[in-house]
């Protein structure tokens, strides 16, 4: 297994040792493990997740840990905090009065890339430190579906001015909605039913935000400068109909694209 797939897997190891989760739960755990052992595609298998009910925040937690190993190689052991995160979201996960559809992740072969949506999850916390806020993530959408998608648009640009405004004030909540937006452009760069240009913004916004998390970069003025002028256009273009769309997100994704000029 890959690096990212044997730190998974360790970690899910520990988790389903737990003797509080209920034969469901040690069912999904492990479901999740063989899944995640013997894919090529890790993230694909995740965002599979994201989309099985009342699993969002277990699926959030799980891809932002593989994006922090495939950003660091040193990691090798999986830590108290990301086990205590995963048994938060697993509890969320026995907290609705229906359990998680398991079978609706349920072995059936190698899967390469995300297969569309069994059930709309119950979105409900953000990986990382769960949101003091409270507000939920934008859940994922079955592919054709527009109004669904400008629906997870418009959430998305509210997400992204909650973390702009976070970085401006110092709070203390900016690190849990940093890790939040990270996990959802995970999910949009890899789903085609999002514009193209939305999933172009996804992809560079991923690369930023995951260089100014692991140098400590979070109070740094140039991050508060570069936060503001893409968190900007992005509300103007969510904010106009997808018709008038056409070039108003030009000015994020080229300040994204060129952000570690402004470090050097």
């Amino acid at each position: 297994m890959a690096s990212q797939q044997e730190y998974l897997a360790s970690l899910l190891d520990r988790i389903s040792g737990e003797t509080s989760l209920t034969d469901e739960l040690r069912n999904l755990v492990g479901t999740v493990r063989t899944r995640i052992g013997s894919t090529k595609n890790v993230e694909a298998e995740l965002q599979r997740l994201y989309r099985v009910k009342n699993c969002s925040r277990f699926a959030l937690g799980l891809l932002w840990i593989a994006k922090e190993v495939e950003r660091d190689q040193s990691k090798i052991e999986p830590s108290a905090d990301e086990e205590a995160l995963l048994r938060r979201a697993l509890e969320a996960a026995a907290a609705p009065a229906e359990p998680p559809a398991i079978d609706s992740f349920a072995p059936s072969g190698p899967a390469e890339q995300p297969t569309e949506a069994v059930d709309q999850p119950a979105v409900d916390a953000s990986p990382g430190q769960p949101a003091e806020s409270g507000e939920a993530p934008p859940s994922p959408v079955s592919a054709g579906s527009a109004p669904e998608v400008e629906e997870h648009i418009k959430s998305f640009s509210s997400l992204l001015e909650k973390f702009s405004e976070s970085i401006q004030s110092g709070s203390d909540d900016r690190v849990s909605l940093l890790q939040q937006i990270v996990a959802e452009t995970a999910v949009v760069a890899g789903a085609e039913n999002f514009p193209q240009e939305y999933r172009h913004y996804c992809q560079y916004l991923t690369d930023f935000l995951q260089y100014i998390f692991g140098n400590q970069f979070l109070d740094d003025v140039r991050v508060m400068n570069i936060v503001t002028n893409i968190q900007s256009p992005f509300a103007q273009w969510a904010g106009a109909a997808p018709g008038d769309r056409g070039g108003l997100l030009d000015p994020a994704v080229e300040i994204l694209r060129d952000f570690k000029t402004m470090f050097e």
